[in-house]
């Protein structure tokens, strides 16, 4: 992953408490972990605001409990979509 170097400016008793919510070795890796989790609570918060905008009905539902054989092929869809694991 490409990282880039900047210079930031925190306040400091954010910056402590956030310390001591994460063992991170170094403020980068602090501000790593808090962006991942923002990213992550961002998309979640996103996926709960479509559900509330189009609900699952039970057509859409009904999906979900179809069974299905497993696709046997050799093909990597994360990397293929762009996904990391």
């Amino acid at each position: 992953m490409a990282k880039s170097k900047m210079s930031v400016s925190l306040d400091s008793n954010k910056l402590e408490r956030a310390q001591s919510f994460v063992n991170a070795a170094s403020v980068s890796e602090l501000l790593d972990v808090a962006l991942a989790r923002l990213i992550d609570d961002e998309q979640e918060r996103r996926h709960v605001d479509g559900y509330v905008r189009i609900p699952v009905n039970d057509e859409i539902a009904q999906w979900a409990s179809v069974r299905r054989e497993a696709i046997d092929d050799d093909v990597d869809w994360a990397a293929l979509y762009g996904i990391d694991r």
